[in-house]
């Protein structure tokens, strides 16, 4: 049997860090409700405001689904409800995508999602606890940003659908985890000298 090299080699602080980093934004979420009821159907755009139907008709869009054409726009509608437990709370809509999406709720637009936003809050647009979802997403061939970790499983034509969800987040984490990004800016800064990078890496 010939003998294979095999080279081993440790993971780089700054890869290392980054790797903490996704674990720790892992626990911003302190709940996420599913949104079942959703339906996509895929676009090309010709021009403004103008697109050619792959369908005439909407489909279901469920967790794991492959969605999306390379460099095509899809619509995405559905609808839920805001459970009771979560009223009275700080309401987000996330979508983890590489896309670009725009989003409406009950017919205003509320902001967007892409590879560095991932969650709206809705309290300011909420006027019932039914919701009506309406999105416009475009996917490029290959989203241009390689530096989020927490995108790479996600680039090529197509993605796989990972579920849209109301949800509710724990405030400390997140600013725990604002800070981090401003000490790693800092620490990764070309800015500022060796020994700055040496404490903030470990």
């Amino acid at each position: 049997m010939a003998h294979v090299k095999v080279v081993r080699r440790s993971m780089r602080p700054e890869e290392w860090t980054d790797l903490r980093f996704v674990w720790l934004q892992r626990g911003i979420y302190e709940e996420k409700f599913e949104i079942t009821d959703l339906e996509i159907r895929d676009a090309r755009q010709i021009s403004e405001d103008q697109y050619e139907y792959y369908s005439d008709e909407y489909r279901p869009l469920k967790k794991d689904d492959m969605y999306f054409t390379p460099d095509g726009t899809a619509f995405i509608r559905g609808h839920v409800q805001i459970p009771a437990h979560m009223k009275g709370k700080n309401i987000y809509f996330t979508l983890h995508t590489a896309a670009e999406m725009i989003v409406k709720i009950n017919g205003k637009y509320v902001g967007g999602v892409d590879p560095n936003r991932e969650r709206i809050l809705l309290n300011p647009y909420i006027d019932s606890d039914d919701l009506t979802i309406e999105i416009e997403a475009y996917n490029r061939s290959k989203p241009d940003d390689e530096r989020n970790p927490a995108s790479l499983a996600h680039r090529g034509c197509r993605q796989i659908f990972e579920g849209a969800y109301l949800s509710t987040i724990r405030d400390n984490v997140q600013s725990l985890v604002y800070d981090y990004i401003l000490f790693m800016d800092i620490a990764h800064s070309e800015y500022f000298n060796e020994d700055y990078r040496k404490f903030f890496v470990p």
